[in-house]
């Protein structure tokens, strides 16, 4: 499990605007600019067992399951893909079968970044502790 602090902004309607405060889990990631958990504010469930207003500090977590899959799409697949198309490509050259990998990976996070941003994937963030 991942955690990450963060404070709650806003309290609407049943969901809490949050905005991170240190973004441990993803300061690492050389591929953050993909994840939707690095906008500057999300909403998130709101859980009345905390009483929580505008203000206060949360420790957040996230599914290892949310995480793994986020690494197969990430890191797993482009490699496959890359693979796929050096394999496909290898009577060409050698260069230019690299370029079309080159090519055909940038596209697939072009399409996963497009894909991320019209269907806004629920991370399943779970509040621990009210800090």
């Amino acid at each position: 499990m991942f955690k990450e602090e963060a404070e709650v902004i806003d309290k609407k309607d049943g969901k809490l605007k949050i905005k991170f405060s240190k973004r441990i889990m993803c300061s690492g990631c050389s591929f953050n600019f993909l994840c939707p958990s690095l906008e500057e504010e999300i909403f998130i469930s709101d859980n009345p067992d905390y009483n929580l207003k505008a203000g206060d500090k949360l420790e957040i977590s996230i599914e290892d399951k949310k995480a793994l899959w986020a690494g197969f799409l990430l890191f797993f697949m482009p490699a496959v893909i890359f693979i796929f198309t050096l394999l496909v490509f290898k009577d060409s050259g050698g260069p230019k079968s690299f370029l079309l990998g080159i090519l055909t990976v940038s596209g697939y996070y072009f399409l996963i970044k497009q894909a991320l941003r019209k269907i806004k994937p629920d991370l399943n963030f779970k509040i621990l502790r009210k800090i």
